[in-house]
C-alpha cells in the first residue's frame, strides 16, 4: 500500500489494493483512477516516503501535500483522505531531538482536514487487501515489525504531535528513551475541535523521570478523544515523577480548559504511576474495559458513564474491580495477551459493538470481540477459535446409505488444517474451526456396484462460527451394460430391448446381462464364436495344421474352455543349421558359419562338392559335378569349388 510504482521512465502511479500477491490496483498520486497500458516498463517499486518524519512533519515541509503530491495541504478543497501507511524494511524509524514541540509535528496554517478528509497514519496488516506480509505487531513488541524509537533533547515533547484535528494514528510501535520530564508517545493538543483517533498501539519507554503514553489537551477547546485497544507499560521513571499512561483534558496551568470528551476503551497500562487521568474539571472522560497494573493510582479526575475498568487499587464505574489482579501470558516477558486461566478479564468486560460514541468490534491485533461468551476487558481479546460441526453423509440411487450404522468410504475433508476426514460416512465432525471453507474429495469406495454422481449442496462451503453445514455423496447404481443405453461392444446394437434406433444385442441375455459381448456357451459341441473348438469337436484341426510334427490335439473344458490343448502335440526338432550344434564334424556350427548351411531352415551341415557322394544322383560325385563349379563346367578345372555346398546347383543344364 502506497509505494510508488515507476514505469515507461517518468509515469507513476501508487499502490492502493491487493489482488493477489503478484497483481495489485493503482492509483494516481490523487487517488485517480489511472489510464491503462500494456507492455508498460517497470523500472521500480520504493516507499513514497522513507519515514514517517519526512512524509507529514511541519519540520520537513509536509511532503505529503507538496508539488509531487497532492500539491496542496487543503484535504477538504482536494477531497482527498490522506493515507501514510508505515513499513519496518531493515530497522526501526529513528527519531532524535524534537526541541521543546516534537518529533514529528503535524502542523501549519495550510493543512485543513475534515471529519470526512482526513490523516491517516498506520502500519498495513490486511494480507488479504493490503499486503504480503502484515507490518504490524500482534500484541506484543515485535522488532521485526514498524516501530518508532524516539530520543527527545528537551522536556516535555512528543515522538507524534498533531496540532490538527480528524488525524488516526493506528497500530504503531513507539519506545521513548529519554532523561527528559514530561515526554509523550502520541499527543494531540491545542486543538479546539473535532476529534484524534488513536488506536492499536504498543508505546513504552526507558524513562529516567516521568512521561506520558498518550496526552490529549492543552486548549480551551472541545476536542473528542478517541482511544481504544492500546497498550501501555513501562513508562515508570527511575528516579521519580508522575508517569501517567492515558491523560485527557491537560491544561498546563489554564485549569479548567477543556470541555472536550475522551472516549477510553479496552486499553492496558502495566507500570506507569498513574494509569489514566481526566486533567481537567470541565473534560469528560469516559472509560470502559480498560485494565491498568502496577500502578500508584489507576485513574484520576472525574469518569463520567464508565464501567467494567479494572486496577490494582481504585477504578471507576459501575461492575468495575478494584484491587484486582490480572493474569497475562507472560508479565515478566511483556507479553500482556491475557492468560486464559485469567477469571479478573476474561467474559467480564461490556460490549462495545454498538457503542453510540466509538463502537469497537476487533482488538489490538486485530482478533474480533467478543471471542468468547462475552467481552474481554484490556486491550487484548483472548482469541477462541471459532467452532462449527460438519457432517457426511452418503446416498444411494436417493435413499440414506447404509440403511443403518456406518460404512467406510475414501474421502478428503479439506479445511485450514488439512485433511480431517476418517473416511466415514455417516459422521458427524464436532467442534471443528469455523469462518473457514471445507471442501469434500471423493476419493474410493462407497455402496458396492454404485459410482459417485455428485456432491450435494456443494462441494465447498464455508462454515460459519457456532453454526454446522454437511456434504452428502449420492451415488447411483450401475445399470448392467444390457439395460445401460449404451452400445458398449460397439457393435451397432444395444441392450436386451434395444436403444432407440439402435436394435438389440443379441449378447444379452436379459436386462440383468452386464455382458453385450457374444455369448460363449462351451460345452455344447458346437464351435460359437469366440471359440477355438468344443468337447471333441476340433473344426479339422490336429496337431500338423497347427504347426506340430504329431501327437493328439484336444480341447479345454469349462470354465476356461473351448480353447485348442496344444499339451500333447509333438513340436518337430531344429533343423541340423539351427540346432547348435556341429553336426558335420567340420569345426563349422548352424548358418551362416557353416559352409554347408545354405539357411537357418537347412537340415544338412555337411559340404556336397568334398564329402565323395553322388548327393544328387546324377551319377557325378563331387569335382565331376556341375553343381561343385562355378561355371557349371565341370572340365574347367579352375571353376571347381570346394565350397560349392550343394551338388545340386547347377548354373547349366548339360544335354
Amino acid at each position: 500500500m502506497g509505494d510508488r510504482v515507476t514505469y515507461n521512465s517518468t509515469q507513476k502511479v501508487f499502490i492502493s489494493g491487493k489482488i493477489s500477491q503478484t497483481k495489485w490496483t493503482v492509483v494516481t498520486v490523487k487517488g485517480d483512477t489511472p489510464s491503462n497500458v500494456s507492455n508498460a516498463t517497470v523500472n521500480s517499486i520504493r516507499h513514497e516516503f522513507d519515514s514517517l518524519n519526512n512524509a507529514v512533519s511541519y519540520y520537513t515541509g509536509f511532503q505529503a501535500g507538496d508539488a509531487n503530491h497532492l500539491n496542496t495541504s487543503n484535504l477538504i478543497s482536494g477531497n482527498y483522505i490522506l493515507n501514510i501507511p508505515l513499513y519496518y524494511d531493515t530497522g526501526p524509524e529513528y527519531f532524535t531531538g524534537g526541541g521543546i514541540y516534537a518529533g514529528i509535528l503535524i502542523s501549519g496554517s495550510s493543512i485543513v482536514t475534515g471529519p470526512n478528509n482526513y490523516i491517516r497514519i498506520y502500519t498495513p496488516t490486511n494480507t488479504a487487501s493490503e499486503v504480503n506480509l502484515s507490518q504490524r505487531h500482534d500484541g506484543k513488541w515485535n522488532n521485526q515489525k514498524y516501530s518508532l524509537i524516539f530520543s527527545p533533547d528537551n522536556n516535555s515533547t512528543a515522538a507524534i504531535r498533531t496540532y490538527k484535528p480528524y488525524v488516526k494514528i493506528d497500530g504503531l510501535q513507539i519506545k521513548i528513551i529519554s532523561t527528559y520530564n514530561g515526554n509523550k508517545g502520541i499527543e494531540a493538543s491545542y486543538i479546539s475541535s473535532g476529534w484524534v483517533e488513536v488506536s492499536n498501539n504498543i508505546i513504552t519507554g526507558q524513562i529516567l523521570n516521568y512521561a506520558s503514553g498518550i496526552s490529549m489537551g492543552y486548549n480551551i477547546g472541545n476536542l473528542t478523544g478517541k482511544i481504544w485497544n492500546n497498550l501501555i507499560y513501562d513508562l515508570r521513571g527511575t528516579n521519580y515523577g508522575s508517569s501517567k499512561g492515558i491523560k485527557f483534558g491537560e491544561c498546563y496551568n489554564q485549569d479548567p480548559c477543556s470541555t472536550g470528551t475522551g472516549y477510553i476503551y479496552n486499553n492496558t497500562i502495566i507500570n506507569v504511576q498513574g494509569g489514566i487521568n481526566n486533567e481537567s474539571t470541565l473534560g469528560l472522560i469516559v472509560a470502559k474495559n480498560n485494565i491498568v497494573q502496577d500502578s500508584n493510582w489507576g485513574y484520576g479526575g472525574t469518569f463520567s458513564a464508565s464501567s467494567n475498568n479494572i486496577s490494582n487499587n481504585g477504578a471507576p464505574g459501575s461492575n468495575s474491580q478494584n484491587n484486582t489482579t490480572v493474569s497475562f501470558v507472560n508479565k515478566t516477558g511483556k507479553d500482556f495477551h491475557l492468560s486464559p486461566s485469567d477469571t479478573k478479564a476474561l467474559n467480564r468486560g461490556v460490549s462495545l459493538i454498538s457503542d453510540p460514541y466509538l463502537p469497537v468490534s476487533s482488538d489490538i491485533e486485530g482478533d474480533s470481540r467478543p471471542s468468547g461468551v462475552a467481552w474481554d476487558i484490556g486491550a487484548d481479546e483472548i482469541y477462541v477459535a471459532p467452532k462449527g460441526d460438519i457432517s457426511v453423509s452418503a446416498t444411494l440411487d436417493g435413499q440414506p446409505w447404509p440403511s443403518s450404522g456406518t460404512s467406510a468410504i475414501n474421502y478428503a475433508l479439506s479445511g485450514p488444517s488439512g485433511n480431517i476426514s476418517n473416511s466415514t460416512a455417516p459422521f458427524t465432525y464436532s467442534g471443528v474451526i469455523a469462518n473457514e471453507t471445507y471442501t469434500v474429495n471423493y476419493v474410493s469406495g462407497g455402496p458396492a456396484g454404485a459410482a459417485l454422481d455428485s456432491v450435494t449442496p456443494i462441494g465447498s462451503q464455508f462454515l460459519p462460527k457456532d453454526d454446522s453445514i454437511g456434504f452428502t455423496l449420492n451415488f447411483k447404481t450401475i445399470p448392467p451394460q444390457c439395460s445401460d443405453g449404451v452400445d458398449n461392444d460397439s457393435d451397432g446394437k444395444c441392450d436386451f430391448s434395444g436403444c432407440g434406433v439402435l436394435p438389440a444385442d443379441p449378447g444379452c441375455s436379459s436386462l440383468l446381462d452386464n455382458d453385450e459381448l457374444p455369448q460363449q456357451i462351451c460345452g455344447n459341441g458346437a464351435i460359437d464364436l469366440g471359440e477355438d473348438c468344443d468337447g471333441t469337436n476340433l473344426g479339422g484341426a490336429t496337431c500338423q495344421s497347427l504347426g506340430f510334427t504329431g501327437g493328439t490335439l484336444g480341447c479345454t473344458s469349462p470354465p476356461n474352455g473351448c480353447l485348442y490343448d496344444i499339451t500333447q502335440c509333438v513340436a518337430a526338432p531344429n533343423p541340423d543349421c539351427l540346432d547348435g550344434e556341429d553336426n558335420d564334424g567340420d569345426g563349422q556350427t548352424d548358418y551362416p558359419n557353416d559352409i554347408g548351411c545354405v539357411s537357418e531352415n537347412d537340415n544338412n551341415e555337411t559340404n556336397q562338392c568334398v564329402d565323395g557322394l553322388d548327393n544328387d544322383g546324377d551319377g557325378k560325385i563331387d569335382n565331376a559335378d556341375p553343381g561343385c563349379h562355378t561355371d557349371g563346367n565341370p572340365a574347367n578345372g579352375s571353376s571347381y569349388s570346394a565350397e560349392g555346398n550343394r551338388e545340386s546347383n547347377q548354373l547349366f543344364i548339360e544335354i
